[in-house]
């Protein structure tokens, strides 16, 4: 089977010496240019994935962060005891501190079923 006429007289065109030498430098800058941008973004693809990949090996190494549980912001350091449960470290404050947390609103104990609640009631109930 013979190839198309087309794909020969464009075969013997640029096989052919006695074209202008613009011709065949302005073909081969084309082509060189083509490889170089195809190059180009073989290198990008790449890095991307090789940066994503050890991105993901640090992060699974490293696990995820782990909040720095402690007191509020702002709040008095009650030197109470200190538990460990489940790797939260629970600080026990006072009924004084407590309702300094909630300053200009209507807060209070009360008990409930035997049971001492903390009471914060809405703003608007409150006048």
């Amino acid at each position: 089977m013979n190839p198309e006429p087309d794909q020969n007289r464009d075969l013997h065109r640029a096989l052919d010496e006695s074209l202008s030498g613009d011709f065949v430098a302005t073909s081969l800058a084309h082509t060189l240019a083509a490889v170089r941008a195809r190059r180009r973004r073989k290198q990008a693809t790449t890095l991307v994935g090789t940066l994503s990949l050890v991105a993901a090996v640090v992060w699974l190494v490293r696990g995820p962060t782990k909040p720095d549980v402690g007191n509020v912001a702002g709040a008095p350091s009650a030197p109470a005891t200190a538990q460990a449960s489940g790797g939260i470290v629970l600080h026990e404050i006072t009924d004084a501190e407590l309702l300094a947390f909630f300053p200009g609103q209507a807060v209070g104990f009360a008990t409930v079923n035997g049971q001492r609640e903390f009471i914060l009631l809405p703003a608007e109930s409150a006048e």
